[in-house]
């Protein structure tokens, strides 16, 4: 009863304190939930027990499951449109690639992040109809950044050719995050996470303006304060021998 009491306080005063509160933990149990085990499987009763609250709270703030789902994945993009920095033309394009790529990667490598790059994952393999407002405010943005970028760079490149070298770019930085467990097992646990996202974004950047011919641009300089030496994954090597 006292769950339903502390429901009612907050539709009685949207906005307020309490509703921001219980909102909060829905998203967090919820989170949890689609990430062990994704929307068809998770249940809104579950939720609402982790979360501490009265089913009815999921239909006053999200509407329904599906609503509720809806708002766990794009929580988890709120904050990345000010993570890439801003294009500056007068900055050579090879540079702000980098920068592009290291605020990507910085943003899958994020501890934080990772319950969410789970339910993102599973979303990619079953796929609801969220995925498309995902792929809106998400994914063509980050897209075309790096697209423009990837025509500036080579701009004599046939328009399918420019999309294939973006995906590219993109398929390098997701690799990190969805194959977390296996690096972690080749390597030991964090070794190459988000630690590394400087001498990551080094390393791609380079891939990537190799690829496009632009040799030009290379060698880019090594990350302040890093080395191309990465102890951790020999001293992982060490443990397991």
């Amino acid at each position: 009863m006292g769950g339903r009491r502390g429901d009612q306080g907050d539709q009685a005063a949207p906005g307020g304190g309490r509703a921001a509160a219980t909102r909060a933990r829905l998203l967090a149990a919820a989170t949890r939930a689609f990430a062990a085990r994704g929307f068809a499987r998770a249940s809104v009763r579950e939720v609402c027990g982790a979360a501490g609250c009265n089913v009815a709270a999921v239909s006053y703030h999200f509407g329904d499951k599906a609503g509720l789902y809806r708002a766990v994945l794009l929580a988890g993009f709120e904050r990345d449109a000010a993570l890439p920095p801003p294009d500056d033309p007068s900055r050579p394009a090879g540079e702000r690639l980098h920068d592009l790529v290291a605020a990507f990667l910085g943003r899958l490598l994020a501890p934080e992040r990772h319950l969410h790059a789970r339910v993102m994952t599973r979303e990619l393999v079953e796929p609801t109809p969220a995925l498309r407002e995902v792929v809106e405010v998400a994914f063509r943005p980050l897209h075309g950044r790096i697209r423009a970028l990837v025509r500036e760079l080579r701009p004599d490149l046939r328009p399918a050719d420019a999309d294939l070298h973006t995906l590219g770019v993109i398929g390098q930085c997701v690799f990190y995050r969805h194959a977390r467990p296996a690096l972690d097992l080749l390597h030991g646990p964090d070794a190459l996470g988000a630690a590394d996202v400087p001498r990551l974004a080094r390393h791609v950047a380079a891939q990537v303006l190799g690829g496009l011919g632009r040799h030009d641009l290379l060698p880019l300089p090594p990350p302040q304060g890093h080395s191309d030496d990465h102890p951790r994954p020999r001293r992982a090597a060490a443990r397991r021998r």
